[in-house]
């Protein structure tokens, strides 16, 4: 399944929960690498959770009109 199947099954409301944890896992290896020049600052679970926060905004704010990967 694609990211962007995830984000529309996540819009849609069928098992959002468990579809937002799908999509975080799928992604984990390019959020860690976008989280990794912050670890000397905060910790790292902490970052990890942060960055839950703002795939779920980017969730909210894609647009699969716009032809953009997610």
């Amino acid at each position: 399944m694609t990211n962007e199947q995830i984000v529309e099954e996540i819009r849609n409301g069928y098992s959002a929960t468990d579809n937002m944890q799908l999509l975080y896992e799928k992604n984990l290896p390019l959020i860690k690498k976008f989280i990794k020049p912050y670890t000397a600052y905060e910790n790292q679970e902490d970052l990890l959770q942060e960055s839950y926060f703002g795939l779920w905004e980017a969730v909210k704010r894609y647009e699969i009109l716009k032809m953009c990967c997610l």
